[in-house]
């Protein structure tokens, strides 16, 4: 069995949750309450766990909801990129060496990578508000009607609302991260206390300890100890070597 802090978050969860509830067993507070850990101490830590139970699930919670947020966010992005290579390849196409048209249409620059400028550069692409009647009826012929190019803008809108809700998600998820943390190590310095308490208590009683998912100290053997010793003489004597041996000089 792992030592409590070596535990991961779910696990120190659970260990706090069991020790807590067989602490209170009558045959174990023969041995706890009188070295300060009655049923009104063992409360407190219950409230600490419960805490930190619900800050973790909360926590989890807001993780999947902005891994959602985020998903979304990939996924309008990536239509809106489509939509505009495609209608960009088309006006390119029909305005081949009419620079002013192509500047109207924001293509007078190369394709933009980052969101922001997809963004940007869609909405001026789209905003068939600055079109020609003789652009719309050449567009249109295309496949590329006034309704596909309002439907190409709602696509923008949508990633728009998309990225404040990956905002805001992102936002709650860290607040409560933060609340984890502390209620975590609430939890974790009371559970350090009451560790300690419950291995000097039941240092003679292995199976109070397991009870209590306590990992019992343990000695190091005749053999390691004598180990230990051959180890530390031979670094010593190594080190001794080394000081006692002569520098070598550099000849001028």
């Amino acid at each position: 069995m792992k030592s409590y802090r070596q535990r991961s978050i779910n696990d120190r969860l659970e260990s706090a949750r069991v020790a807590i509830k067989n602490a209170g067993k009558a045959t174990l507070q023969l041995k706890l309450a009188p070295a300060g850990y009655p049923p009104a101490k063992l409360a407190i830590g219950q409230t600490r766990y419960n805490a930190a139970a619900a800050a973790v699930s909360e926590s989890t919670a807001k993780l999947g909801e902005q891994k959602l947020g985020t998903q979304l966010v990939e996924k309008l992005t990536g239509e809106v990129s489509t939509q505009y290579q495609s209608f960009a390849k088309v006006a390119h196409a029909l305005y081949l060496g009419d620079a002013g048209t192509l500047t109207l249409l924001g293509l007078d620059t190369e394709m933009p990578k980052a969101r922001a400028d997809l963004k940007v550069a869609a909405f001026t692409l789209f905003n068939t508000s600055n079109y020609s009647d003789a652009m719309r009826a050449a567009f249109a012929e295309h496949g590329w009607t006034d309704v596909k190019l309002s439907e190409a803008r709602g696509t923008i809108c949508v990633l728009e609302l998309a990225l404040d809700d990956q905002a805001t998600c992102k936002s709650l998820w860290q607040e409560a991260k933060e609340t984890e943390r502390t209620t975590l190590a609430a939890m974790d310095k009371w559970m350090a206390c009451f560790i300690k308490i419950a291995r000097e208590a039941f240092a003679a009683n292995k199976q109070a300890l397991e009870q209590l998912r306590v990992v019992a100290r343990s000695r190091p053997t005749k053999a390691q100890r004598e180990g230990r010793r051959k180890a530390a003489a031979t670094r010593k004597l190594k080190k001794a070597a080394r000081e006692a041996k002569p520098e070598l000089k550099v000849a001028a």
